[in-house]
């Protein structure tokens, strides 16, 4: 049922708004009872200043199936289930709280359950219940549901049917806060099982499987078996693990609550597009799937919490928290290919010098006619993350060799790379634009004239004119070319593309991990990145056109004493083993 939006009217508060404009209020108490028929008459006499915004279809879905509701029947689907996988903020608690309500003032239901994850969520809830229902015209429509149950204890003491977790009417409707970290099996009210049961927001994103074993324990043999046969269980949720309960309900993996309606997973946005990393990220294409919420307001939340947070939190975009990035199984399969570089005495005896540098590692001497690519990584300064250059064979994929240090200026460790690149046939070399500036200058000092250049974005104009963007020196650093740079090292491991001689780059790939600023995944606290970044550039760089072209391999230059191997041991053994 879709009803079209209406303007919001002056001094409203921004809700929802559906159908015909709100009834006058009449002075004095009712003598009618509003029409239970349609719901949409229900919310505009009993929250007339709350519901004042266009509805979202889903949200109709819900009420809809809500109202459909006997007194001991299921939903009018036939299912006694309804998951509400929305977006967060898009209005799920406030329709699960106001639904409550509902059920109570129409007597289809009489006892139920607010479930959370932890107890004091669920008392927050109970909380708002009970302010929509003292602060609405509930009390001139049902009196008897805003008067708090007064119990006689013993012969000189009453006490209150309401508190922090306890909603429990004079007319006899109650309502329970439970947290699944409390309980839940000694609930009860005077041996009532409950008839309807609400889970809001029970997933959290750094749940662990242990805690999201002990949490469906207690749902399916706690929680469910302790409801009335005619429970109805109402379930909202944005999507925030992957293998969260909600995240089961939709993809069909619970084994419970199996008579399920399930309203989504609903984005915020559909069809969502975007340019840009975190706060500065910015929405290109898209629909809202609420126009409450606007493409302005969710660029706004984008400015606030970053890209990354608005994805996980709107979109249902749903990682593991320290789940490996990579296939573990597959990098186990690329460690047969992990050896030693070869040793100082070989590349003395071959008169090597260019392959001595003390951060060069080389496990494969470049071949005549054979195409390379190099890429570099850099780093903020000495003493910090890496810089790494790697070289990768355009025609094989195989790594062949890298330097990577952190002791040395950047400038001194693009000198070595400009000699490596003139060794390895001149191929393509790349860089990612961040910390490049030092090595970009030595690489043009050193005349290296192969460099990869990227397309710059595509102005509006060019995109109306059908013209192209200009080029650009480098590998951008921007989210979705980051996304691109991990994706193709995926591909590689899990395809065995080619060759890992580098137990650095396996170790970085096995501690690459995804989280919620990254989902694409990063190094894991303690741990690098630089040395699998340089690698995935070389793989984009060997799939560039062009990159299977060769030059020459520059004559190698005579062996000086001052590179003999004693000298070199002398000086702490400069060379990687």
């Amino acid at each position: 049922m879709v009803f079209p939006p209406i303007p919001f009217p002056a001094g409203t508060i921004p809700g929802f708004r559906f159908g015909p404009p709100p009834r006058e209020k009449k002075e004095g108490p009712p003598t009618v009872i509003p029409p239970a028929e349609r719901w949409q008459e229900w919310l505009q006499d009993i929250f007339p200043t709350t519901f004042t915004a266009p509805l979202a279809t889903y949200h109709a879905e819900f009420w809809d199936w809500l109202w459909g509701i006997g007194p001991t029947g299921p939903g009018p689907d036939g299912n006694n289930v309804f998951a509400a996988v929305w977006a967060r903020g898009w209005s799920k608690s406030s329709h699960m709280e106001t639904s409550a309500i509902a059920l109570a003032t129409h007597g289809q239901r009489r006892y139920g359950w607010y479930v959370c994850s932890q107890q004091p969520q669920a008392d927050d809830h109970i909380g708002t219940i009970s302010e929509k229902i003292v602060n609405s015209r509930v009390s001139e429509f049902y009196p008897a549901l805003t008067t708090a149950r007064v119990q006689m204890v013993g012969d000189k003491s009453r006490q209150r049917g309401w508190r922090r977790n306890r909603i429990w009417t004079a007319d006899g409707f109650a309502i329970d806060a439970l947290g699944l970290d409390s309980a839940v099996r000694g609930a009860k009210l005077d041996n009532q099982r409950p008839d309807f049961i609400y889970f809001d927001d029970i997933d959290e994103e750094l749940d662990a499987e242990g805690t999201i074993d002990r949490k469906e324990i207690a749902i399916s043999r706690r929680i469910i078996f302790a409801a009335a046969p005619s429970c109805i269980f109402i379930v909202g949720q944005n999507l925030v693990h992957p293998n969260g309960i909600v995240t089961k309900l939709v993809d069909g993996r619970a084994k419970y609550l199996g008579q399920r309606t399930v309203s989504g997973p609903h984005p915020g946005i559909e069809g969502l597009e975007y340019e840009g990393a975190g706060t500065e990220a910015v929405i290109t294409a898209g629909r809202p799937t609420w126009d409450f919420m606007s493409i302005e307001v969710c660029q706004q939340k984008i400015r606030d919490g970053g890209i990354e947070s608005f994805l996980a939190e709107v979109q249902h975009e749903v990682t593991l928290i320290g789940e490996s990035r990579f296939d573990r199984e597959a990098i186990s399969t690329h460690e047969i290919d992990v050896r030693e570089p070869i040793p100082a005495k070989e590349l003395i005896a071959k008169e090597l010098t260019w392959a001595l540098d003390p951060y060069l590692s080389v496990w494969s001497l470049p071949i005549a006619r054979v195409p390379y690519v190099l890429y570099f990584d850099g780093a903020e300064g000495v003493g910090l993350d890496y810089c790494v250059t790697v070289v990768v064979r355009a025609d094989t994929k195989q790594m062949v060799a890298m330097i990577r240090d952190n002791k040395r200026e950047q400038a001194e460790h693009a000198k070595a790379a400009a000699e490596l690149w003139r060794q390895y046939n001149r191929g393509l070399v790349g860089w990612e634009r961040s910390h490049e500036a030092d090595f970009a200058a030595v690489m043009a000092a050193e005349g290296v004239d192969r460099i990869y250049e990227h397309p710059e974005e595509q102005t509006l104009t060019q995109r109306m004119n059908g013209t192209q963007p200009a080029k650009r020196r480098g590998y951008p650093a921007r989210q979705r070319e980051r996304r691109i740079l991990v994706a193709r090292i995926a591909r590689y491991i899990e395809r065995h593309e080619g060759q890992i001689p580098s137990a650095v780059v396996l170790s970085e790939a096995r501690t690459f991990i995804k989280t919620p600023k990254q989902p694409d995944g990063e190094a894991s606290p303690g741990n690098h990145d630089d040395a699998l970044f340089g690698f995935g550039g070389a793989l984009l760089m060997s799939d560039v056109p062009g990159a299977q072209s060769i030059g020459e391999t520059e004559p190698h230059k005579p062996l000086r004493a001052v590179y003999h191997e004693a000298n070199i041991l002398a000086r702490g053994g400069g060379y990687r083993r």
